[in-house]
């Protein structure tokens, strides 16, 4: 099956192709996640797989400026829909709900939810997580610092964004 991962990733000023630096950002990724990640594969061609700076510097800007609000919402977005199951089995808090859930050893989509919600808000990768930056100096975190935002505010042609899947 797979998860699909939409990374941020800074793609240099060298002159080395598109496409090369594109397999070593995967190779990274790769490297990196070793323990949570075994395959990795393109989208379905590199063309929807890659969106260059160079060509789409707008689709950068809107990406990056965007980037932590979308993850935000989706936490959110992930919290209400756990709410909303406690509430349609008569719990009101959350914790009731957890406990329940603990209490008769049930597996739930809903914990699959808070799992991959709190890995985002604390900027931590893990199976699951779909969403990655990786700077200039390829440090690889979830949300995207500010110092990259500012980065590819001045320089957007620098940057892509690389789809993929992993398993």
């Amino acid at each position: 099956m797979g998860i699909k991962i939409k990374i941020f990733a800074y793609t240099g000023e060298e002159n080395i192709s598109l496409v090369d630096r594109f397999f070593e950002i995967v190779q990274s990724f790769s490297n990196t996640f070793k323990e949570d990640v075994t395959i990795v594969k393109e989208e379905l061609s590199l063309k929807d797989t890659l969106v260059a700076g160079a060509e789409e510097p707008e689709s950068i800007l809107f990406e990056a400026e965007g980037w932590n609000e979308r993850l935000n919402k989706k936490v959110i977005e992930n919290f209400r829909k756990i709410e909303k199951t406690a509430e349609k089995v008569g719990f009101e808090k959350l914790s009731d709900y957890f406990e329940n859930v603990f209490r008769t050893g049930q597996r739930t989509p809903e914990s699959w939810y808070l799992w991959s919600s709190m890995r985002n808000m604390d900027d931590i990768f893990g199976y699951g997580s779909d969403h990655a930056v990786c700077d200039k100096n390829g440090n690889w975190t979830i949300m995207m610092p500010e110092e990259v935002k500012k980065e590819v505010k001045k320089h957007p042609e620098q940057y892509a964004v690389i789809k993929l899947i992993y398993d």
